[in-house]
């Protein structure tokens, strides 16, 4: 009877896609060819019975399924990765674990790790994606960046604001920011209320939109203003780096607070260097754009 854990070199293949968004850059993480991690994938998904990424204009995205496996085997693998260190301290001094939800390392974080690990030599940042929150110390993860629904802590140095503004690209701006309020909203039914707090927290009057796309996730949300289709209410971090390339624009400043807050947590070991080079890195990314 064929065993149904599935290999482990797939999982692991299937995790660095997952986690860089590309086949081409998950080789690059691994040290393998391109076609190592294709057929690394097309392995696991025969042994699954299940498609867990699709075509995406000119790259590969994962299905629901495979983002939903990807979410789920992140807090296992990395819990088997900090027993083995523990046992037989096989870890590399040099790799930071940091765990965080898949949505902010996907928008948040990804875009910049290159800079980071250029940055800082011999540094290797592992991302541990999931909603779960885990116990640092049993699983050996260095750091978690956590979201929570209130306001930073202004006693505590790791705990930073989020902001949620309006934004869309420079070509539904460029008639000015009053303007831009007559464009189609698209609204995030994860955060159902972005519109009406931040009309609250910026003291401006909002006029009933006349016409309106509802749409399920942040990504499905971000993507949307990308193409120009409207304008929503981005949050930091995830809209950093649209805001930096200029592909998206904030008529209305970025100084709106959101409705929650980011924590930096570590785990009790002391922090090296490296786990302090991150934490400077993400205080720098948590901040105001």
């Amino acid at each position: 009877m064929r065993s149904a854990l599935p290999p482990f070199a797939a999982l692991e293949t299937f995790l660095a896609v997952a986690r860089t968004g590309g086949v081409r850059a998950a080789a690059r993480r691994l040290n393998v060819t391109d076609s190592a991690v294709s057929h690394q994938l097309r392995k696991l998904e025969d042994h699954l019975g299940a498609p867990l990424v699709e075509r995406h204009g000119r790259g590969i995205r994962l299905t629901l399924a495979g983002q939903r496996y990807a979410d789920q085997l992140a807090a296992p693998l990395a819990e088997i990765a900090g027993l083995t260190d523990r046992l037989f301290g096989t870890s590399q001094d040099t790799s930071v674990t940091l765990t965080v939800g898949p949505v902010v390392a996907s928008l948040g974080l990804i875009p910049f790790v290159a800079r980071l690990e250029s940055d800082n030599p011999g540094l290797i940042l592992q991302l541990v994606t999931t909603t779960r929150l885990l116990d640092l110390d049993a699983m050996g993860v260095d750091l978690a960046l956590r979201y929570e629904r209130c306001p930073a802590a202004e006693d505590d140095p790791l705990s930073f604001p989020e902001y949620a503004f309006p934004i869309c690209t420079p070509e539904l701006a460029r008639d000015g920011a009053e303007q831009v309020l007559k464009q189609r909203r698209l609204l995030n039914d994860a955060h159902a209320d972005d519109w009406q707090r931040w009309a609250i927290a910026a003291d401006h009057r909002l006029a009933p939109a006349t016409r309106e796309m509802r749409l399920d996730t942040s990504e499905m949300v971000m993507n949307a203003a990308l193409r120009g289709m409207g304008v929503t209410i981005g949050r930091t971090p995830l809209v950093n780096d649209a805001l930096l390339s200029g592909q998206l624009v904030a008529p209305f400043g970025t100084s709106a607070p959101g409705e929650g807050s980011y924590r930096i947590v570590a785990s009790s070991r002391r922090p090296d260097a490296k786990v302090q080079a991150v934490t400077r890195w993400l205080g720098n990314l948590l901040g105001r754009p």
